[in-house]
């Protein structure tokens, strides 16, 4: 835990830490520490049995998840603190029609909820709740798996695991597909883009060199 500015006593929590789905718990790293010690999140064990992909809606405090033996999508508050013999309640976000979750991106401005089902083909969006569920891409999918949002653009992109391994855009309303790029790529797990340092969040620079806004190469159907 970080020195509060007394120099003496420390902080009752972590100020800035990484969170991360670790199978069976998700846990924290502190990052203003020199060293590196994991804490799990006070979350019950009997609500893990594979959490593969999570992502976060700080204005509440919530962390959401995917567990891919469950086949559904959870969230819980990451804000109670590991030592005080609290735990965060547990809560189904999305418990019917999903089959294997591999990315997940939070619009924390619209506050939507999307994820791709990489059994089902197809990309899907919700109210942070679960309510109002839409698919907004099924058709042409092969093996959709990484998302991420681009809010300022209105974009959303996401990796394809089919024959060959590509990344898409469209907007995140499921319109304007475009494919971005198709060719030197290896298996992408994850995907995310920056956003200058003015706006919100601040993520890592993910496509390189790819253009945001190209669509010189659109679908074929």
């Amino acid at each position: 835990l970080p020195l509060r500015a007394d120099g003496h006593s420390c902080a009752s929590e972590m100020e800035n830490f990484l969170l991360f789905a670790c199978k069976t718990s998700i846990r924290r790293i502190s990052l203003d520490m020199p060293y590196y010690a994991d804490v799990p999140l006070p979350i019950p064990v009997e609500h893990f049995s594979n959490a593969l992909i999570l992502d976060i809606f700080p204005r509440e405090s919530y962390v959401y998840w995917s567990d891919n033996n469950r086949d559904k999508i959870f969230r819980a508050r990451y804000d109670i603190p590991a030592f005080s013999g609290e735990e965060s309640l547990v809560e189904e976000v999305i418990s019917v029609g999903i089959q294997d979750v591999n990315g997940m991106a939070i619009d924390w401005i619209g506050e939507k909820l999307y994820w791709t089902d990489t059994v089902r083909k197809r990309i899907e969006v919700s109210n942070l709740d679960g309510s109002s569920r839409k698919a907004l891409i099924w058709q042409d999918l092969e093996s959709p798996r990484a998302i991420t949002i681009h809010y300022h653009t209105g974009f959303m992109f996401w990796t394809e695991w089919g024959s060959s391994i590509k990344i898409y855009r469209a907007d995140m309303d499921g319109s304007r597909r475009a494919l971005i790029v198709d060719d030197n790529l290896g298996w992408i797990n994850g995907i995310s883009v920056y956003h200058r340092p003015s706006t919100l969040p601040q993520s890592s620079l993910s496509l390189s060199s790819a253009s945001l806004t190209a669509s010189s190469q659109p679908l074929q159907s």
